[in-house]
């Protein structure tokens, strides 16, 4: 998303995408990544407003795609090397999460990869995230 959209244009932006979303529903698929890269900045963002709606659209999508899509769409970017995009992408499988239930999640396989730091560090983020958003709700799942 770019920083020059004024709050209505972004509004518009996100109800347009859960239109688009309501419509296409399991046909959303292909576009995951994509909507994903526009959808994501909204969850880091100063204004509460526009990280409910982020969350709201990212739960959808994920309802609508299915885990799998989900998890192969944000997959690439636990190991990136800027710290924006796996903050971002930590956020979103956090509300992945919570949509589609914790434990369904499968956060061991991330968190003890021998692959990279950064998935580690990517996987530490989410349970944090995890834990931010859902609350007290959290702790069955411990």
């Amino acid at each position: 998303m770019q920083p020059t959209l004024e709050d209505e244009e972004r509004h518009l932006l996100v109800k347009v995408i859960e239109r688009i979303l309501f419509n296409l529903d399991e046909l959303v698929r292909p576009f995951v990544h994509k909507i994903l890269v526009v959808i994501e900045p909204l969850l880091i963002d100063e204004d509460c407003y526009a990280r409910v709606e982020g969350r709201e659209i990212i739960a959808n999508l994920s309802k609508a795609a299915g885990l799998p899509s989900m998890i192969a769409a944000m997959r690439p970017d636990l190991n990136k090397m800027d710290e924006y995009v796996r903050n971002t992408t930590a956020r979103a499988f956090c509300v992945v999460a919570s949509a589609l239930g914790i434990p369904k999640l499968l956060l061991k396989a991330v968190c003890l990869s021998k692959k990279s730091w950064q998935a580690r560090h990517t996987g530490i983020k989410i349970v944090q995230q995890i834990a931010i958003l859902m609350g007290v709700a959290v702790l069955p799942h411990l």
